[in-house]
């Protein structure tokens, strides 16, 4: 079965429960999930199985009040990925050097839009 990291999403999980005032209890109650599984999830010790995931996800969301697609964008599957700069090789039949360099703007890009989310965060309390 195809497993998902879910630090993202715990992070996310907790932040928003806490917002609402719920214990993880009182989010267990809300949702029907397993109070272990949310803490478990909230603390990165516990990924989600795929064949499970959706059901999961959409009870959370609503026991959050959030839209379940926000939720969805925070679950990474957990695949095999060679790193940046091998893919980029491979995929494109690049030199090291040019991979390089759109591996960096590619570490650029995601250090700058998750500034920018918690820049949002930030702004939004």
């Amino acid at each position: 079965m195809e497993e998902t990291n879910n630090g993202e999403l715990g992070e996310f999980i907790r932040k928003r429960r806490i917002e609402l005032g719920l214990s993880i209890r009182q989010l267990s109650e809300r949702s029907g999930v397993d109070k272990g599984n949310l803490s478990r999830i909230e603390n990165g010790k516990r990924s989600l199985v795929r064949a499970t995931e959706k059901k999961f996800l959409a009870q959370v969301a609503h026991a959050l009040e959030v839209d379940v697609t926000e939720l969805q964008g925070l679950v990474t599957p957990v695949e095999a990925l060679p790193p940046t700069r091998t893919y980029f090789r491979r995929k494109l039949g690049i030199d090291a050097a040019q991979a390089d360099v759109l591996a960096k703007l590619v570490e650029d890009f995601q250090a700058k839009n998750r500034e920018e989310a918690r820049d949002e965060d930030t702004n939004q309390d």
